[in-house]
């Protein structure tokens, strides 16, 4: 009798701990599949800017190819179509950014806003699955260098924060895991808001921005006096 019980205590052992290592499995394949969309896609909706009590909402068309991204900010059009570019931003091995409507942002060294630690993480984040793919089934939260990206109870990303500047970007996803909001807060008070209305997925193709000669003008300082005067 005795033997029969260890038995059965064994065989459910056993089954536990198979059945831990096939969630574990699941959970790996889910997290690498969720890391995966994010290395290329194509993202267009609205995007809302808000920096010391003034906002500005225009359409918005995000593209990524492995490393590199390109947000353009569209005048006019439904979802931008026939829109010309009112800012223009590129980020990959340099970060650029071209504005027809105000010439005088390309002068800016508008580089400093978005941290190069942030950057390359937000480009590959394949590899951060490869260096913490168990801590971040385990904790749902990792921090590599100075920047911490949490995860959802489903391992979508959550939140990514640089420790450093502050920089923060927080996902929301509707009822079936697609993004629908993604909030960014930069330093002194800005933020953005970019409200999904089409996501896709998949290689893309767009011209990178030239690279840029920056000076030290005050970016957020310029953007203030631009949003005050659209606002009039």
């Amino acid at each position: 009798m005795k033997k029969l019980l260890l038995l059965f205590v064994i065989l459910g052992l056993l089954s536990l701990s198979a059945c831990s290592r096939n969630r574990l499995s699941a959970d790996a394949t889910r997290l690498r599949e969720e890391m995966a969309r994010w290395e290329s896609f194509r993202s267009e909706g609205i995007v809302r800017a808000n920096y010391m009590g003034l906002e500005l909402r225009k359409y918005y068309l995000a593209q990524k190819n492995g490393a590199e991204m390109r947000l353009d900010v569209l005048d006019g059009g439904i979802m931008g179509a026939g829109a010309a570019p009112l800012i223009s931003v590129y980020a990959g091995e340099y970060f650029a950014l071209e504005s027809p409507f105000m010439p005088q942002l390309e002068l800016l060294n508008a580089g400093n806003l978005f941290p190069r630690d942030t950057g390359a993480m937000l480009g590959s984040l394949d590899s951060l699955v490869t260096l913490y793919e168990d801590e971040i089934i385990r904790n749902k939260v990792v921090v590599h260098d100075s920047v911490r990206v949490s995860f959802s109870p489903r391992l979508q990303v959550q939140e990514v924060k640089d420790l450093r500047s502050g920089l923060q970007m927080n996902i929301t996803y509707d009822s079936s895991g697609e993004p629908d909001q993604i909030d960014i807060r930069l330093e002194r008070g800005m933020a953005l808001s970019l409200l999904v209305d089409r996501m896709s997925y998949g290689p893309q193709v767009f011209e990178p921005l030239e690279r840029p000669n920056p000076t030290n003008m005050d970016l957020l300082r310029l953007f203030q006096q631009q949003l005050e005067d659209m606002s009039q």
